[in-house]
């Protein structure tokens, strides 16, 4: 967690000094309110996290990190076309 928090804490200091504060909290300010917003998948990741402490359960809250996060991607995808034709087009360029 303090790592987390000082990975914050540089990102606006960065920004500060860039001069870039306000587009920065003008962009947390869309990702985090109004529709399609990203409160509701932090919400998620926090209960999945949380549940990942107890034991038994930890295997299945892997599982289902991996599974919000693969969500996150999928739903985000913003290229030409579906993100499968993407990644096989990729694969195929890559291999020729």
């Amino acid at each position: 967690m303090p790592i987390f928090l000082l990975m914050i804490a540089v990102i606006f200091l960065v920004a500060s000094i860039r001069g870039n504060q306000n587009d920065l909290i003008d962009l947390l300010k869309q990702d985090f309110s109004g529709q399609n917003n990203f409160l509701l998948w932090v919400l998620a990741i926090v209960v999945i996290v949380g549940l990942g402490t107890f034991k038994p359960i930890r295997p299945i809250s892997d599982a289902f990190l991996g599974l919000v996060i693969l969500v996150i991607i999928i739903a985000n995808y913003k290229g030409s076309g579906d993100i499968f034709s993407s990644f096989i087009a990729q694969v195929r360029r890559g291999t020729s």
